[in-house]
């Protein structure tokens, strides 16, 4: 909610205009959701997707805020869910600008090539990890 105080007419018909008693005007906004960031106070969030190098060895990624672009560094061995803060790069208010929040989804490439295929095969027999059996989820009543 916003109040606005300014000039008004001094109440008769054709009178001169000028400044009276102070008028008291409220108006309200509602901000529609942007397609991009969600808003929590001044501070936004922002999710984006990572391939598995980026997530395992780290990266520099520009990101376009509301305003300008900025450089992140994602951490080497980042999960899927990890977040970074970006100081001041918010959403901007008279009570001062919000933080960027940025969480990182960790996706798979959409087609399996078969030279990525050969590495990530040799990528599981380096670690000595397998293809895990299904595991199975019991639900408590």
């Amino acid at each position: 909610m916003t109040e606005l105080r300014g000039p008004h007419t001094n109440g008769r018909a054709g009178g001169p205009e000028g400044w009276g008693p102070a008028q008291l005007a409220t108006c309200s906004s509602e901000l529609s959701p942007h397609a991009r960031f969600r808003l929590d106070g001044n501070d936004l969030h922002l999710d984006i997707d990572i391939v598995p190098w980026q997530a395992a060895l780290g990266d520099e990624v520009v990101v376009e805020t509301l305003i300008d672009k900025v450089q992140v560094k994602i951490p080497e061995s980042t999960s899927s869910g990890d977040r970074v803060r970006v100081p001041g790069r918010g959403y901007p208010a008279r009570s001062g600008t919000g933080d960027l929040y940025i969480s990182f989804t960790i996706v798979g490439p959409p087609v399996l090539l078969e030279r990525e295929r050969h590495l990530y095969e040799k990528l599981q027999r380096a670690t000595g990890e397998g293809v895990s059996a299904p595991r199975e989820i019991r639900h408590e009543c």
